[in-house]
């Protein structure tokens, strides 16, 4: 049986209207900004259940998936960046324990660490560090929320991949 969106209880659909109200709200504001001789652009990227499927082999079997985990995350993080022509520049962790526990298995978080460090270093992005929240009561407390940001540049403008300059 295969593992799907829909089998792990996530609604594309509910969460693709709020995105696009979002957008809307935003006037449709790309996540460029533009001057005279580049582009940035900024993305943020939640990693979503993958996390979730890694605590579930680490219960059953005891095999730890942190470090894939983390290069997961950087990766998607980074692809996103730069599949607009973007060459990264920065690089952010965000983790949102469910409780201060998480924090116990040093070995898994290090591992996560290790991942997303030599990810970011493959990239060329510069990663410094993020943001660590314990959120108790809102996320589960043997889990935690993982995301990311990244700034890039496009430079020259020339390189930027629209949607009408990719072709199939």
């Amino acid at each position: 049986m295969a593992f799907t969106y829909k089998r792990s209880g996530i609604n594309y659909e509910l969460m693709d209207a709020f995105k696009n109200a979002c957008l809307k709200a935003s006037n449709n504001n790309a996540p460029f900004k533009e001057f005279p001789d580049f582009y940035l652009l900024d993305i943020l990227e939640g990693l979503g259940s993958l996390n979730k499927l890694a605590d579930e082999i680490f219960k059953l079997c005891g095999k730890d998936f942190s470090y894939q985990i983390g290069w997961g995350n950087a990766a998607s993080i980074i692809n996103d960046l730069s599949v607009t022509g973007a060459k990264p520049l920065t690089i952010k962790l965000f983790v949102a324990a469910g409780h201060q526990n998480w924090f116990i298995e040093k070995k898994r978080w290090q591992n996560l660490i290790k991942g997303f460090r030599e990810a970011a270093k493959y990239s060329g992005a510069s990663w410094n560090g993020g943001e660590t929240q314990t959120l108790v009561g809102l996320v589960n407390p043997k889990s935690m929320v993982l995301a990311g940001s990244a700034t890039g540049i496009i430079k020259p403008k020339s390189r930027i991949l629209l949607e009408v300059k990719i072709q199939v």
